[in-house]
């Protein structure tokens, strides 16, 4: 089994005017360089390396939250996190006990505690998977919760029945 449980957040197109514009000035700066300009090597060398930072950071790419049967991995292009799932201890949030208002997911494993980088998906959907599938709780040594049970789609009625009509003639 391979499950792709979420991915870091698509970058924008956006996000390249600043190194657009970093460009346009690395080339403005040059060309004072050449001209004699005193306060050229020192305003080129910075633009050069806010682009080069820039370039780097658009360039990472898209972090995965993956499981597979025995193995949490976050494969991200520099330094992947691999978890075992027989060492995984607790899985929470930022806010105990109230996973759907956290905003960050914590694994806690043999080794330490690992915070996970945001992802497309919830972090209440990603604890509950992943305490499901780790069978731990949010504190070490406890179970998983069960299963969450979808709601009605009607909510009930001043009676507290849902959909059933009411009144004599119904």
């Amino acid at each position: 089994m391979r499950e792709i449980v979420g991915r870091s957040p698509k970058q924008t197109s956006v996000l390249w005017v600043p190194v657009g514009l970093g460009l346009f000035w690395t080339g403005y700066w040059t060309v004072q360089l050449a001209r004699g300009d005193d306060r050229a090597p020192i305003i080129v060398a910075v633009v050069v390396a806010f682009v080069g930072l820039s370039v780097a950071v658009l360039l990472n790419g898209r972090t995965s939250l993956v499981l597979t049967d025995d193995e949490l991995i976050l494969e991200r292009r520099h330094r992947p996190l691999r978890v075992e799932r027989a060492a995984v201890r607790a899985v929470h949030g930022d806010v105990p006990d109230r996973p759907t208002w956290s905003e960050v997911v914590v694994v806690e494993h043999d080794s330490g505690s690992v915070r996970l980088p945001p992802i497309d998906v919830p972090p209440g959907t990603v604890i509950e998977r992943l305490q499901r599938w780790a069978d731990v709780g949010e504190r070490p040594g406890t179970s998983a919760p069960p299963a969450t049970v979808p709601r009605t789609s009607s909510p009930p009625t001043a009676h507290g029945v849902g959909d059933l009509p009411l009144g004599p003639d119904a």
